[in-house]
């Protein structure tokens, strides 16, 4: 028995498979890791979701409203109530300012003093 046990192809062998378990081991540790990291990433991409569907839903009630839909009526298609007029204003009206500019070299005391005296 100790002449097999200190026979080289006995410890080459143990070697050998002594390595492969740790290999082995490692390969497992990564794997889990990598688990781990794909677990984390889909748990904030739930969380971000869910906060985006609370959103959504709030905003789906709030769409219901009387108030929201007669805004949808009035603005969007443009309907009017019995008695009501709707005035359109054309949007690519361009509003002109005449802005006087005063050419004259004198300071402002020197037109008061002018005005007044």
């Amino acid at each position: 028995m100790q002449r097999l046990l200190a026979h080289p192809i006995t410890i080459v062998l143990a070697t050998v498979l002594t390595i492969l378990f740790f290999v082995s081991l490692d390969k497992n540790s990564q794997t889990a890791q990598t688990s781990i990291k794909n677990l984390q990433a889909l748990d904030q991409q739930t969380k971000t979701l869910e906060s985006e569907v609370k959103t959504l839903e709030s905003q789906v009630q709030s769409a219901q409203t009387n108030l929201s839909k007669e805004k949808i009526i009035r603005n969007e298609l443009l309907l009017q109530k019995e008695g009501e007029f709707v005035v359109q204003i054309p949007q690519d009206v361009q509003i002109e300012e005449n802005i006087a500019t005063s050419t004259s070299d004198e300071t402002p005391w020197q037109a008061w003093k002018k005005i007044l005296l």
